[in-house]
């Protein structure tokens, strides 16, 4: 007799031999012994976890002869017949093979058959239930709105939010857990004992890390590595069976990306294709060694966590990792998706290890908060801008013997007039984007002797002072001015400069177009939510027509 599969072997019968999911197996254990049914009941989760086959023990709890009961006993003919599919009362769809309208009305004429045997119930499990279409959905909602009293549904899906609401809200929702890598690990170590196999602790590790959740898959692999070495297996023989990535290249390769060696990274990668590795499972590993790499250095060791030497989390930066994980993350999707796998990974790696050759942040907002101070000095240099009585607005003769003024450092040696502005439209857009491109409209500024700061604005532009008089742009400029000059000046003024326009030039050459825009509320309201101005800079005329050509009055030297 040809020898089954392990997982098919060791398959469970009875609510008492599954692995890992207490909770569901307590509520249909209790629902069976009490006969509080529901009409339909959702069983979803990965695969391999126990959802078909929790479906099919539940199926017998109900039908045992013994029941129902907590669990069935699984030596009458009623749990035989459906543990061996041979059951009129149990019947088994796979939805995806069987996804139409079809099909589901099939089962609704079998649901209306009451069941072979008094007082039990007839079981429909539906596999794969995601897999219907919209109309086998609409067809088995009637059923479900409606059920007869024998009749129980049991829909197992790995992607339950593909169910429609209107299921899933007539419906019992068990969400099936993965086994943690411990659980499974014994559950291995178990059945290599009763199948006479010798494996070693680390084999059992990389086994139950293969498994990846599933119990199924565990079991598989298990077969798989039992194919290849026979009783005996370790480490290797697990690896070379799974075709699993030895570790030292992933973490020679995590190293060498990290302190920037591409050269070094490249090779690992030239080794490992060499060898025949799947080029998607070494980005995985890799990625999962980059992020043990960063759990370690953010919240130090953890039980279960992998060995890591010290030096080697030492040359490591969290941010650092943070961005191998992110790289490596994007690399591995694309790689699941096809395409050509060494060219994705190469590229992957050079831009990985140019990571390693950018400034820290730490580092970076050290510059930032010394900045001010540092900038001052390109512009010390040009030293006649200080000294001409041209700018000062005075003769600084009889107190230029005299020491300087203790308190403004600044004002002794300022920045010209032409890189006064630009400099404070930038220190000003940093601290609020608006106020930098209002400074950016105006026509210069300049210290005045007295340290005024007086900023100059065309007449033509008249709209832009009033934006820069508010009180919280005149907060902003001084801030500005205080990072510019190294000290906040005493005042600030707006002046407006140049000659009055002549009648009729400020006017856009389309007047009609303007007036009409002018008047109508929605563009109105445009203007004023966003503090919108023309493109010339100019406000947005008022529903009775456009403004003075004048403009505002000039102010009155002083």
């Amino acid at each position: 007799m040809p020898r089954r599969p392990l997982a098919r072997t060791y398959r469970p019968q009875r609510f008492a031999e599954v692995l890992g999911q207490e909770a569901p197996v307590r509520a249909l254990a209790a629902a069976s012994a009490r006969r509080e049914l529901a009409a339909a009941y959702i069983f979803s989760g990965t695969r391999g976890i126990g959802k078909t086959t929790i479906a099919r023990i539940f199926a017998k709890a109900l039908n045992c002869e013994k029941g129902p009961a907590e669990d069935c006993c699984d030596a009458c003919p009623a749990c035989r017949d459906i543990a061996e599919g041979r059951s009129l009362d149990v019947l088994e769809m796979d939805a995806a093979t069987h996804t139409g309208i079809d099909d589901v009305r099939e089962l609704r004429e079998a649901a209306q058959y009451p069941p072979s045997r008094k007082g039990r119930y007839r079981v429909f499990i539906i596999d794969e239930a995601h897999q219907l279409s919209q109309a086998a959905w609409n067809g088995l909602l009637k059923i479900l709105e409606e059920p007869p009293p024998w009749c129980v549904f049991l829909l197992c899906t790995t992607e339950p939010h593909k169910i429609p609401a209107t299921i899933e809200s007539r419906a019992l929702h068990f969400a099936f857990k993965s086994p943690s890598t411990a659980e499974i690990r014994e559950h291995l170590a178990r059945i290599a004992e009763r199948e006479g196999l010798e494996p070693t602790g680390e084999a059992l590790d990389l086994l139950a890390k293969a498994a990846q959740g599933s119990v199924r898959d565990g079991l598989s692999a298990l077969d798989q590595v039992r194919a290849l070495a026979g009783k005996a297996i370790d480490g290797a023989a697990v690896r070379e069976a799974l075709g699993l990535v030895p570790e030292e290249a992933v973490r020679d390769y995590v190293r060498a990306v990290g302190r920037g060696d591409a050269a070094a990274a490249l090779a690992v990668l030239d080794g490992v294709e060499r060898e025949g590795h799947d080029l998607r499972g070494f980005a995985a590993e890799a990625l999962e060694r980059v992020r043990a790499l960063a759990l370690a250095k953010a919240v130090g060791s953890r039980p279960g966590a992998p060995p890591i030497a010290p030096d080697e989390l030492e040359s490591f930066r969290v941010e650092q990792l943070v961005w191998l994980g992110k790289v490596l993350d994007e690399t591995e999707a694309r790689l699941r998706q096809g395409g050509p796998q060494r060219v994705l990974l190469d590229l992957a790696t050079i831009r990985m290890t140019a990571m390693a050759d950018l400034t820290p942040l730490e580092e970076l907002a050290q510059r930032i908060g010394s900045g001010p101070a540092g900038r001052q000095a390109p512009p010390a240099p040009p030293g006649p801008a200080p000294a001409s009585p041209r700018r000062r607005g005075g003769s600084p003769g009889p107190s230029a013997p005299a020491s300087p003024p203790p308190k403004r450092s600044a004002p002794q040696a300022p920045p010209d007039d032409a890189s006064l502005l630009p400099r404070l439209a930038e220190a000003a857009a940093a601290i609020t984007g608006r106020v930098g491109s209002f400074l950016r409209q105006a026509k210069s500024a300049r210290l005045e002797a007295d340290g005024r700061l007086v900023i100059s604005i065309a007449r033509s532009r008249a709209f832009w002072k009033t934006r820069l008089e508010t009180p919280a742009a005149r907060e902003a400029i001084v801030k500005a001015a205080a990072e510019v000059l190294g000290g906040a000046p005493p005042s600030v003024e707006f002046r407006l400069e140049g000659e009055t326009a002549e009648p009729g030039a400020a006017r856009p050459r389309n007047r009609d177009a303007l007036e009409r825009a002018s008047r109508d509320p929605i563009v109105r309201e445009l203007f004023e939510r966003f503090d919108a101005v023309l493109l010339g800079g100019e406000a947005l005329p008022g529903p009775e027509g456009p403004p003075a050509p004048d403009g505002p009055a000039p102010e009155a030297p002083r």
